[in-house]
């Protein structure tokens, strides 16, 4: 453990706190944000809605 890719964790880290991101894991799909480890159901029914939107 040489610490060697620390800065680039706690720049990502940080990066993340700046955005909202809150948990592990977190996802951005379309303009949903999922904090934390969603249930299938919650997953299928955020693409079917991307799907819905982008077949208009």
């Amino acid at each position: 453990d040489s610490g060697k890719y620390f800065g680039n964790i706690r720049q990502d880290f940080l990066e993340g706190q700046a955005l909202g991101v809150d948990a592990t894991p977190y996802y951005i799909i379309g303009d949903s944000n999922i904090s934390g480890l969603p249930e299938r159901a919650e997953l299928e029914a955020i693409l079917a809605a991307i799907k819905r939107q982008k077949e208009l």
